[in-house]
């Protein structure tokens, strides 16, 4: 159980909002619970103390972004891959170097202010947006249905990032925004 003088943080960069909204009704179509609005992780959960980890994340988010331009990104076609907790559909992204920089400088940031290695924190090297996770084998191919029925593919420009705490009962919510260049 994790101590708690400890919270899980991560770096995600949220769709806007017509695509979560559309992304929510698949969701829900697909009969699975509720998750975290569409998005792209830049960096994983990471733990931090209480105190003062939040203050030095915060920090270390706004000068991986200072300076930086906004990019777009854009999603291919669905793909299963087999997780810890069942199976995910995901929509992988088209290559984006803008993207990799981005993840680059904030995993370098928060190494050098919160000393957390500079990897990705195991993080799949290909980024992606989940579009439901935790499926049992049984569920597997309604779900796959009804996302393909979708024919989900988003794009959008990233302007800005979050960084995310888990909260109690394990839902993550939104800690900050760091809109791109601002000092």
């Amino acid at each position: 159980m994790e101590s708690r003088s400890q919270e899980q943080y991560a770096v995600v960069a949220f769709a806007p909002r017509d695509q979560i909204e559309d992304l929510r009704k698949v969701r829900a179509q697909s009969g699975m619970p509720p998750a975290m609005d569409l998005h792209v992780t830049l960096r994983r959960p990471f733990a931090m103390p209480v105190h003062d980890g939040q203050k030095i994340a915060l920090d270390a988010l706004r000068r991986a972004v200072q300076g930086f331009p906004p990019f777009g990104i854009r999603t291919s076609d669905a793909e299963v891959i087999a997780q810890e907790s069942g199976h995910a559909i995901i929509l992988p992204l088209e290559e984006s170097p803008n993207l990799l920089e981005l993840r680059r400088r904030v995993g370098q940031e928060l190494a050098r202010r919160v000393g957390i290695p500079i990897g990705d924190g195991g993080q799949r090297s290909r980024p992606h947006a989940t579009i439901i996770g935790g499926i049992r084998q049984g569920d597997l191919e309604r779900s796959l249905t009804v996302v393909r029925g979708w024919r989900l593919n988003y794009s959008w420009i990233v302007r800005e990032i979050d960084l995310i705490v888990r909260a109690d009962g394990g839902l993550w919510r939104s800690v900050a925004h760091f809109p791109f260049g601002r000092p």
